[in-house]
């Protein structure tokens, strides 16, 4: 979470700069964040867009209206972009606010300095004049206004990827999107053995659950796991056009407060080991304890991980007994018993 981007966002509410919404007034909030301080009586007039599960969960317990993603054709009277770190899914997010407000809107942006807010402002600025901009806490937020001429093409997003003969469908934003990532492909070749039900943990766009559904005839079930809304929603439809005569599920579930309900025989997993920008091996620990209490006595995990990531003392007191089964000059595949 990147409070000091959150924080800055709402000062020209604070200093009163951009009058606060009127009552029955709605805005909209595209990859909202949890605000912070007194900025008075949000949840009665935001809607917010998140997809990242665990910012999800963040803003529901906050009493904030949050959707996966925006639906329905309601225009709104301002709305609210934060920056991420993928420039064209920060680009698409602009152009869905400016897209959705009412002709003379407000439309305010802001990120941190490392989120490339200058060089948006600055592309934006060719689009439409900035009425205003504030500075504070390492970070920037700037003012558009919807205009009754406003046209600009829409962002493209989506990606076909092509590898081993298949066609992929992928989007910025999204983890590897435009080429499969190394590790799940040196994983993909310990996928020949899985039977019974079978579960995906942190899933992505499904690249491993569709070498799985390639591989092993034996999958009776395939259960998809991932935090990321579009990621899931692109494995959806990768997965299921391999996957015709046999059941998946998909689950938007945030693993570390949401562990699944079911026991499984195998788990197949590429973890990832950052919270934005930050690197933090912990998430992967996690991961595996859970993917251990989600195994069936005698089930197997299989993991890819990069060589400098310690997780076997995890592993140690988790599984029954575990083994390196591959690797790479980076990665290491790894076998645990449950």
């Amino acid at each position: 979470m990147d409070d000091n981007a959150v924080k800055t966002l709402f000062l020209p509410f604070e200093q009163d700069a951009v009058p606060a919404p009127k009552a029955g007034e709605h805005w909209l909030f595209l990859n909202a964040e949890v605000p912070h301080g007194d900025n008075g009586d949000f949840q009665s007039f935001l809607t917010c867009v998140q997809g990242f599960r665990p910012k999800f969960l963040d803003l529901h317990r906050g009493g904030y209206a949050t959707l996966p993603e925006l639906d329905g054709s309601a225009n709104f009277a301002g709305a609210l972009v934060l920056l991420g770190k993928h420039r064209n899914e920060n680009r698409r997010n602009i152009h869905l606010a400016l897209e959705r407000a009412l002709n003379g809107a407000p439309v305010l942006i802001a990120g941190a300095r490392t989120s490339g807010i200058e060089s948006m402002r600055k592309e934006m600025s060719k689009l439409l004049p900035i009425e205003a901009s504030w500075s504070k806490h390492h970070a920037q937020v700037f003012q558009l206004r919807r205009t009754v001429n406003w046209i600009a093409p829409a962002p493209q997003s989506a990606v076909r990827l092509e590898s081993n003969g298949l066609s992929f469908k992928t989007a910025s934003g999204m983890f590897s999107h435009t080429t499969v990532d190394a590790g799940s492909a040196l994983l993909a070749e310990y996928l020949g053995s899985l039977t019974g039900q079978c579960a995906d943990f942190g899933a992505g766009w499904g690249y491993l659950s569709c070498m799985a559904a390639i591989k092993s005839e034996g999958i009776e079930t395939l259960h998809l796991f991932e935090a990321d809304y579009p990621s899931l929603r692109a494995a959806e439809a990768n997965v299921t056009s391999l996957f015709r005569n046999r059941s998946a599920s998909f689950n938007w579930t945030d693993l570390a407060q949401e562990p699944p309900k079911d026991k499984f025989d195998f788990i197949i997993m590429n973890p990832s080991f950052h919270i934005g920008r930050r690197a933090d091996a912990g998430i992967g620990k996690r991961m595996i304890e859970v993917a251990s209490a989600s195994l069936r006595p005698g089930g197997q995990l299989l993991l890819v991980a990069n060589k400098q990531l310690a997780y076997e003392d995890t592993l140690q007191k988790s599984f029954r007994r575990f083994e390196r089964i591959g690797e790479d000059r980076v990665y290491k595949v790894i076998r645990a018993v449950r």
